[in-house]
């Protein structure tokens, strides 16, 4: 049974959490996308990933070498019922900014019902530090879902690094958005979308230095009519709009 140990800020836990819970697949069925995969990477931080296929986001969580002297690469995943549990149980003081969470993960196979195949299952246990009586704990079973999401934000980075072209005409499904709110709630950070590519059919999104995020979008094809429809809208709303906006 192999083991994973590390000491981290219980604030940017929960915002990772928080952030990327969205992301996960609504239909209890798929469950590979129906999880936030948490990453221990070499790179001494957390990468919590999630992602249902049209959108799909990273949050990072830098901690302390000497906290965790032990550490040890390694990944598991996460239910949106076991992520909101540990909200639910873990939540922050206003004077709590330094509070920190102990995660001890195990593994080991079992017989998966109904079949003669074993599946790796993983006992999570997340504890409070630093209050009395050894502070509050969770424990919670569930099967681990194994899914390479940081090699696709690998590819994601490294096409929106080399992406010069300006973004075309493109349309967004609100519900896709929607699932970003909770980003800007955690890190109380705007918003920032960017083209990846030319050639892509979405966009990143940036909140603050901890999260990055990618969302499905569709291109809007567009006749000789169209291109002109689009080109008046856009200098109508330029005419509206003041030119100068200044605080108020």
């Amino acid at each position: 049974m192999n083991t994973l140990s590390f000491v981290v800020s219980l604030g940017l836990f929960r915002a990772a959490l928080v952030a990327t819970k969205p992301h996960v697949a609504s239909d209890k069925k798929n469950l590979q996308q129906r999880c936030v995969v948490v990453t221990l990477t070499d790179t001494a931080e957390i990468l919590c990933t999630a992602s249902d296929g049209l959108t799909s986001a990273i949050a990072r969580i830098p901690f302390d070498r000497e906290r965790n002297p032990y550490f040890e690469l390694g990944q598991f995943s996460m239910t949106p019922e076991s992520c909101a549990a540990v909200l639910s149980m873990f939540k922050l003081g206003k004077d709590e900014s330094d509070a920190e969470l102990e995660v001890s993960v195990s593994f080991k196979s079992e017989r998966e019902p109904g079949t003669r195949r074993d599946v790796p299952v993983a006992t999570m246990s997340f504890r409070r530090i630093g209050q009395l009586f050894g502070g509050d704990e969770l424990k919670v079973t569930e099967p681990v879902q194994q899914r390479d999401l940081t090699g696709l934000w690998a590819t994601i980075s490294t096409s929106a690094a080399r992406a010069e072209a300006k973004l075309p005409p493109v349309k967004v499904d609100s519900r896709r958005l929607a699932a970003f709110t909770q980003a800007q709630k955690a890190y109380e950070q705007p918003l920032i979308f960017s083209a990846v590519g030319p050639e892509s059919s979405g966009l990143c999104v940036y909140c603050g230095g901890y999260f990055a995020g990618w969302i499905a979008v569709d291109r809007v094809d567009m006749d000789k009519a169209s291109q002109l429809r689009h080109v008046q809208r856009r200098e109508t709303w330029t005419r509206v709009l003041p030119a100068d906006l200044k605080a108020i």
